[in-house]
């Protein structure tokens, strides 16, 4: 790649991962993920910065009943800072998460609504090019979430944070 100009990152990919609390209040649980990146970006050369727009959907893997009787299925929205460069065959992509927020679809019996926020972290890429601009990735990444509003109460959990870890795999589309 070469000159200057517009560029973008467009991805998805299916994951694996853990969320809960370091504390155990919220017991850690697996959930497989599905995710919508969109990056458009400044390009100079082999490297591209730009803003980094991610949807992901959380399935939880383990039964309710084994965890508390509580699901945290849900949406994450995050939205950061993307550095990708692009060599020979290859892309890495590094984000730093400014900001998130997660919904939950279905927490639980006692309460009606769930979601979190105040979250951040990083994600990172490895794509090996399989066609003129298109990728097959490996990604990896991490939020914690400090802020949690429940049934319209917020309350502020950074002494114990809700993290979620994630990887997996799947393609993108980098110009």
């Amino acid at each position: 790649k070469s000159g200057m100009g517009f560029g973008a990152h467009l991805g998805s990919h299916i994951g694996y991962g853990r969320v809960g609390t370091q504390n155990q209040s919220t017991q850690n649980r697996t959930v497989g993920s599905l995710d919508l990146q969109a990056m458009p970006a400044f390009q100079y050369n082999s490297f591209m910065i730009g803003l980094m727009l991610e949807y992901r959907f959380l399935g939880q893997l383990d039964q309710p009943a084994e965890v508390g009787y509580t699901d945290l299925s849900g949406d994450e929205f995050i939205t950061g800072l993307g550095i990708a460069y692009h060599f020979s065959e290859y892309k890495a992509l590094l984000t730093y998460m400014l900001s998130g927020t997660y919904s939950v679809g279905n927490p639980g019996t006692s309460v009606t609504s769930q979601s979190y926020s105040g979250g951040g972290g990083f994600g990172l890429l490895f794509g090996i090019e399989i066609a003129k601009n298109w990728y097959f990735d490996f990604i990896f990444s991490q939020l914690s979430y400090k802020s949690l509003n429940q049934n319209e109460v917020e309350s502020t959990i950074s002494d114990n944070p809700l993290s979620h870890w994630n990887f997996g795999f799947g393609a993108s589309y980098s110009y």
